[in-house]
């Protein structure tokens, strides 16, 4: 992704994506027998990201990696270790192979817990019944002794996890909005422009993801279509009916940082009670007392959690999404994922995760060979019928399939689960 001229310029005047490729490569170049990688898919577009996934995957030496990319982890490693309950466990496979082991665990753990309670009860009802005579007291001594050995068995705590439902308003049109002939350039200059003359509508049930490199214009087109930047020619048509709920870097960065969570999410919809707000604020993991906690202090996580709280907190029947994923953990993209899938409204959504092009996408607007076009097809058909620049033919011709109906049987144990302890 660096130009000849790229090489002579001061490291610190780049962006945090070309940052984290400057020191990829400086691991990378010093030919080391081990990778230890933090988070490597941060701030990455999809190429560096095909990239880096194909570099790895013919790495000759050991590594440990750090990522919330769940896709992109199944499919570097040959084991996943992970942090659950206060301990780390290693499993041999796929993070699939890792979720299956911890539930068929914790489903064993539950029915041992509940014999040992069962015999438990039994033996306390014959102490209580025997205690008092005279002729029984020596069983009923030896049956405390019993209970004492046996020792009890603590009940799982429910895990924390991300659970919320997007609030739909629903339209009566059968388009939301319509763009044609849009272009848009910071300088107002025709010459200028990041993206010129595309036109497409958006139904009120699609799906559309935003794809290409980093800087292409992919955040600029969204902006456009969420009102916060004009276009230079062109028109952008609401329905009367509709919507939006916009999740941008710049709706992110206009959190008020002395405002608590609670108060960013009534400031989305003053109309909300304050028993509704708290509801979404523990939806979005900050029960109780964390509602409290300060813009400022909170993580890059946990500010993108604000942000879907105020989106939720009121009716939408289109949703702008900018890497909503951004900065989540594994199970809060899971989750955000199986929202997004659930949801009755149109979608339009920036992102440089394949797993969630290839679960959501239906259609596409790609921003390759200097122009932006609209692509009827989702991700694995561009695979097959475009491909990525620069890549070899027979790479653009490998599928790989998500296993949608098994990541939602997981799914589906994991709520079982949680709700049986």
């Amino acid at each position: 992704g660096f130009s000849e001229d790229d090489f002579y310029k001061d490291p610190a005047s780049f962006s945090g994506g070309f940052q984290v490729r400057i020191n990829l490569c400086k691991a990378l170049l010093a030919n080391p027998d081990m990778l230890l990688l933090d988070e490597p898919t941060n701030y990455l577009d999809i190429l560096s990201l095909r990239w880096l996934k194909d570099y790895l995957n013919k790495w000759p030496g050991e590594m440990i990696l750090i990522t919330h990319d769940r896709d992109f982890m199944d499919k570097v490693t040959t084991h996943t270790l992970g942090l659950h309950r206060k301990q780390a466990r290693k499993v041999a496979g796929n993070t699939i192979k890792y979720y299956e082991q911890i539930i068929q665990e914790e489903e064993a753990y539950e029915l041992t817990r509940k014999n040992l309670e069962s015999k438990r009860k039994e033996m306390q009802s014959l102490i209580d019944r025997f205690r008092a005579k005279a002729s029984k007291a020596a069983m009923a001594q030896s049956r405390i002794k019993m209970m004492e050995k046996m020792g009890t068995m603590d009940k799982l705590s429910s895990e924390k996890n991300l659970g919320f439902r997007f609030n739909h308003r629903p339209c009566p049109g059968k388009t939301v909005m319509t763009v044609k002939d849009l272009s848009f350039s910071y300088t107002g200059k025709p010459e200028d422009n990041i993206f010129s003359d595309i036109s497409f509508s958006i139904g009120k049930q699609d799906r559309i993801g935003i794809i290409g490199a980093n800087g292409k214009g992919k955040s600029t087109l969204l902006n456009c279509l969420a009102g916060e930047l004009v276009p230079c020619t062109g028109s952008i048509t609401k329905h009367p009916s509709a919507f939006p709920g916009h999740f941008g870097q710049t709706n992110i960065d206009r959190l008020e940082p002395e405002n608590r969570v609670l108060d960013e999410v009534l400031r989305s919809n003053p109309s909300l009670s304050l028993q509704a707000a708290h509801s979404i604020c523990g939806a979005m993991m900050f029960d109780g007392d964390l509602s409290k906690k300060k813009v400022s202090v909170l993580s890059g996580g946990e500010r993108s959690r604000v942000l879907l709280g105020k989106i939720i907190s009121h009716p939408t029947n289109l949703l702008l999404l900018d890497e909503p994923s951004h900065h989540l953990d594994v199970e809060s993209i899971e989750a955000l994922i199986e929202e997004l899938n659930d949801y009755a409204g149109a979608l339009v959504i920036v992102t440089h995760s394949e797993l969630i092009l290839k679960t959501l996408a239906k259609n596409l607007i790609i921003f390759h060979q200097g122009r932006a076009e609209y692509f009827h097809g989702g991700y694995h058909d561009f695979l097959d019928k475009v491909g990525w620049e620069g890549e070899p033919v027979a790479e653009k011709k490998v599928k790989t399939k998500v296993n949608k109906k098994e990541a939602r049987r997981l799914r589906a144990l994991e709520r079982q689960n949680a709700q049986a302890s």
